[in-house]
């Protein structure tokens, strides 16, 4: 069985807090061939300090800085300095189960694929769960599978690394926010195939400090990347077949639907869509509505808007 080194890495920014976390799962994983790559990308908190301690205790840890130019920058970066047979992008904020590589590895070893998607947990999302290895071929399997077609984010997946040098893929640069989505969908087209890991579970955390929740304020006088890369991107996913194979799947695809029937005419159904709504219907009519959103639930009756209810965060 394979036993590959991965690479791990971790772009920090202004994570002071959260990072102690991450790495301490990090480094007490049950699969231990791993290096793990820190970019500092102009953190102006104590980010730097965490992350010296952290390779003084661990000598597979390795820690870079680089002025503020972004996660994309931060992770290519990281590539660069990657040694690792395979490669896992990994937010500071979050952490990951202390089996996850072991789980990843399995699956790996079941499937030799170029790339494998785990599990995800976080408030308020509905990431998909793997009932056993899948190994996916063609484009629409690649997409719909592991529901990479609503769930992009690079953090979910290992990429092997030859794989990522044999067509150039890097993240578009000087990019603050969609950059991982452009990436992703480069990476599942090119791949040969994309393989499921049941049971590796990455925690998502929601951090009010992200990027994602202060794009306005950090990006106030600077554009988000080229657009160059923007239009090329638009380009490929409409010339690849990927927008058309996107939009159907979202377009009202069930992942099950549970329905008592007479005479073949639904009376009562509970109906659950790929985006996490649940519609609760009578004679297929939807009488009540659920809508999970990242921190609140909206309920509708007969199609009106009711109440909202907040998800507390930890």
């Amino acid at each position: 069985k394979m036993q590959p080194l991965i690479s791990v890495i971790i772009p920090v920014y202004n994570s002071a807090d959260l990072l102690t976390r991450c790495l301490n799962y990090l480094i007490n994983q049950t699969y231990n061939k791993l290096e793990i790559i820190i970019i500092d990308d102009g953190s102006t908190d104590n980010t730097p300090g965490v992350c010296r301690d952290f390779a003084k205790r661990d000598a597979r840890i390795k820690f870079l800085r680089q002025k503020n130019s972004g996660p994309a920058n931060a992770r290519n970066n990281g590539l660069g300095k990657a040694t690792g047979e395979y490669v896992h992008f990994h937010d500071a904020d979050d952490f990951v189960e202390q089996d996850y590589y072991e789980k990843m590895v399995a699956a790996l070893n079941q499937s030799h694929a170029d790339i494998i998607c785990g599990e995800v947990e976080e408030i308020g999302y509905f990431f998909p769960k793997f009932d056993r290895v899948h190994i996916c071929t063609t484009l629409e399997e690649k997409l719909s599978i592991p529901r990479t077609y609503m769930f992009n984010v690079v953090w979910r997946y290992l990429y092997r690394r030859d794989f990522l040098v044999q067509h150039n893929l890097q993240y578009p640069k000087n990019m603050f926010v969609g950059e991982d989505t452009m990436f992703m969908m480069y990476a599942t087209y090119y791949a040969n195939t994309i393989a499921t890991a049941p049971g590796a579970v990455y925690h998502c955390i929601s951090n009010p400090d992200s990027l994602g929740k202060n794009y306005k304020q950090i990006m106030n006088g600077r554009v988000n990347g080229a657009i160059a890369d923007s239009n090329k991107y638009a380009d490929f996913i409409k010339k690849t077949g990927i927008t058309d194979i996107t939009e159907r799947l979202r377009r009202g695809v069930l992942d099950r639907s549970e329905r008592l029937e007479f005479f073949h005419i639904p009376i009562f159904a509970k109906k659950f869509y790929t985006n996490g709504t649940i519609k609760y219907c009578f004679l297929n009519l939807p009488i009540v509505t659920k809508k999970q959103g990242h921190n609140r639930i909206k309920y509708y009756l007969c199609g009106v808007y009711v109440f909202r209810k907040f998800i507390t965060i930890a």
